[in-house]
């Protein structure tokens, strides 16, 4: 569908400055104050006196109206976009079939990637299903998608855990009985403990260093703690 665009517009654009013009790969995009759907094209300097879009009737039935906008050293075109149009050309492009294109490209889709040192919320929810849907997408299109949901701040976090654990001097059993919410009060109060104590962040630090590497001296104690 974005090739009969820019088809169209490329060669309505040589029509209106008298010369072959040189377009980028065109960009769609929806104006949050009309909720119009425009076509952003990146042009060349050599149509920058472009003013008016009389005399090009094959944007007719395709475009409201057009103008080229300054950012910079760059232009683009705006395209503004008769909405029933677009929408009825989207509709008649959608093909239930996987392309398979002979180089696909590839895409990386990031999803949630939480905080694993705090609870999670609605929000990880929402970009996973937002992530997930992409990814459908861009594998639909024939693309070669990575789908990541790497997890944040896997760190120093957890020896602030522990810390917080042997600071609130709180015992398995208390753990045991409410888990999420005990863990991440023991991981809060560390550290803001720790904020005017150089000694405490070196002993995070050092928690987790002896975690990464299998020495903790109660690193059964920990694996446990992972557990809940």
């Amino acid at each position: 569908m974005s090739q009969n665009y820019r088809k169209v517009i490329t060669d309505g654009l040589a029509r209106l400055v008298g010369k072959e013009s040189r377009t980028n790969r065109p960009q769609f995009c929806i104006s949050k104050a009309s909720s119009q759907p425009e076509l952003h094209l990146p042009i060349t300097q050599e149509i920058g006196n472009l003013r008016s879009t009389e005399g090009c009737p094959e944007w007719n039935n395709l475009i409201e109206n057009a103008t080229v906008v300054q950012q910079g050293r760059n232009q683009k075109l705006v395209c503004r976009l008769y909405r029933n149009r677009f929408v009825h050309e989207v509709l008649g492009n959608l093909s239930l079939e996987r392309k398979s294109p002979a180089n696909p490209p590839k895409t990386l889709v990031e999803f949630s990637s939480p905080n694993i040192a705090k609870p999670f919320h609605a929000g990880h929810l929402r970009s996973t299903i937002i992530g997930n849907f992409l990814a459908n997408l861009y594998d639909h299109l024939g693309h070669d998608v990575v789908r990541l949901n790497y997890l944040g701040d896997w760190g120093t976090q957890f020896g602030y855990l522990k810390l917080g654990v042997d600071l609130k001097g709180l015992s398995r059993e208390d753990i045991r009985r409410n888990p999420i919410e005990s863990l991440y009060e023991a991981y809060v109060y560390a550290y803001g403990k720790a904020e005017d104590s150089p000694e405490l962040q070196d002993r995070a630090r050092q928690i987790f260093s002896e975690l990464e590497n299998g020495t903790f001296s109660e690193l059964d104690t920990w694996k446990m703690e992972e557990r809940w």
